[in-house]
């Protein structure tokens, strides 16, 4: 190779040579372009997985809810007058469970309030008249 520095080596096809001057056909992708696509990607995935774990959360504490008012159900269905307290037996551990006897006029209101481990108390009432 005299003279003449006109010919360059070609990145793009390896060991082949290329005039120098003429444009080079990029192949592939550029680093910066890959990590962006990864980075993007990584974001969908993390709010899908938060949004699958949200989901899952708020299905839980409806079963604890529809088993609390089950409970409740039971436990005024069992409850007589005068007042006497069901028993415990079918109850999760940890539960609590208490039953009132308020006077509504003529009326008895019965009160039974269940306090789930983890969550919200549920309250659930049986009026009875004579």
């Amino acid at each position: 190779m005299s003279g003449s520095n006109d010919i360059g080596r070609c990145p793009a096809a390896g060991a082949t040579f290329c005039p120098r001057g003429s444009p080079v056909q990029q192949r592939g992708s550029v680093l910066v372009e890959v990590m962006l696509a990864l980075l993007l990607t990584s974001v969908g995935l993390m709010g899908l997985v938060q949004t699958q774990r949200a989901l899952l959360h708020v299905q839980w504490v409806q079963e604890q809810r529809q088993e609390a008012w089950r409970y409740a159900r039971g436990a005024l269905a069992q409850a007589t007058l005068p007042l006497l307290t069901p028993s415990e037996e079918g109850m999760p551990p940890g539960w609590h469970r208490t039953l009132g006897l308020r006077t509504a006029g003529s009326c008895r209101l019965l009160v039974c309030e269940l306090s789930p481990p983890r969550g919200r108390p549920v309250s659930l009432a049986k009026l009875i008249c004579p």
